[in-house]
This record gives structure tokens, sequence and C-alpha cells, in this order.
């Protein structure tokens, strides 16, 4: 079995090449984040402390939007006309490779089957770990913006009118997926995690750069 420890990649984010974006422009954003708490260990999750990057936000219609960290199309969630919004992605990641019963056969002694030991093996379903980011927060507008400026286009060049900044909570979860073995990953085994599930939690702030 190999186990792995999982690198952080401030994430919400896939790659391709930079062209037309969808929807309208509501900012981009300079935002720095202060961890609050890591329960699964710095050894399996390497967070990073603080969290220095930039992110811009576009509007689609009236209540989804776009999180671009990096390069587009970034993610798609859910973008309020009152400026809170929430964005999650979704992955998975192979902690433990799946053993087989062919793999269990091929390790074992000639003896082990006098003795009936590999018929007692069961084969591994490995680690697979599922991994959710949410990020979760509101937006900051100008004190001097009024209903007006929250509507879709409200602002002369496009974008959503006094959105100065932003405020939001950044959280990892992490929790093994379903059908797995994961006990091998847990630090009382060995291995690099100290819980199942486990979380890393951010503080999120930032202001509007362009």
């Amino acid at each position: 079995m190999r186990t792995a420890c999982l690198v952080l990649i401030c994430s919400l984010l896939f790659g391709c090449e930079r062209g037309q974006l969808p929807g309208t422009d509501v900012g981009t954003f300079h935002v720095q984040g202060l961890l609050v708490d890591n329960t699964c260990g710095n050894t399996g999750l390497p967070a990073d402390d603080p969290l220095d990057f930039e992110v811009e936000l576009r509007r689609l219609g009236t209540d989804r939007g776009l999180w671009i960290l990096g390069k587009p199309p970034g993610t798609e969630g859910t973008l309020r006309e009152d400026g809170s919004f929430v964005f999650v992605r979704e992955s998975t990641y192979t902690a433990i490779e799946p053993q087989s019963m062919k793999d269990v056969i091929r390790n074992e002694e000639p003896a082990d089957y006098w003795s009936g030991a590999v018929l007692n093996e069961q084969p591994n379903p490995g680690c697979t770990l599922a991994i959710e980011e949410r990020v979760e927060g509101l937006l900051e507008f100008d004190a001097t913006s009024d209903a007006a400026v929250l509507e879709l286009g409200a602002g002369d060049s496009g974008t959503q009118g006094g959105a100065e900044g932003l405020a939001a909570t950044n959280k990892i979860t992490i929790a093994p997926a379903l059908g797995s073995d994961c006990r091998a990953a847990l630090a009382e085994q060995g291995g690099p995690f100290n819980a199942f599930p486990c979380t890393a939690s951010y503080m999120l702030s930032a202001d509007r750069i362009r």
C-alpha cells in the first residue's frame, strides 16, 4: 500500500486559456487569509498560513457567479444581489492505492497456502479521500451605495458598483470516500492524518484592487 500526504493548494480553480469571460465583472480582490484551525494535522494537510492571493468575481444572472483564482473558467456558485456568496469545489485524492487479490497472493509465501492464510486474506479497497472546499462570505459595499447599485449591471463600467471588499470563510473538509478503508492513513497507524473527517478553516478578508 502507498500512503501519501495531501498538499494543500489554494483551490476553487481549474486552468484554461483566458478568453471572453461570461457574465459581468464584480471586481478583482486582493485576499488575505489567516488559518483558524487544522484538525487534519500539518503532515496530512500542510495548510499555508497566511494565505495571500488575488481572485476575480463575476456575476452570472441574478443569483449565480464565478470565483476565478488563477486561470478561467474558475468555479461557479451562488452570488446573490445582496452580495452574499457561496462557492464549493469537490475533488478526490487517492491516499492509499487499492490492493487486489492478485496482489495479496503475489506477496504470500508458498507455506501460506498450506496453512490457509491466503484464503483468509481480503483485498484492500484502498483509501480515497473526498475533499470539499467551501468559500462563503459577503461583499462589502461602499457606504454611499444604495440598493440600485446591487442590481445587475448597475455600475457604469458593467461592474457591481460599490463592492469595495469582501469577508469570507474558507473551509476544507476531508473524509474517506464511500467504500474506502482509510485506517492506515491515520497517525495512530503511522499515517499522516490526525483524524477523519478533518477540516482546515481560514478567515478571509479582501480589498478590491480593480
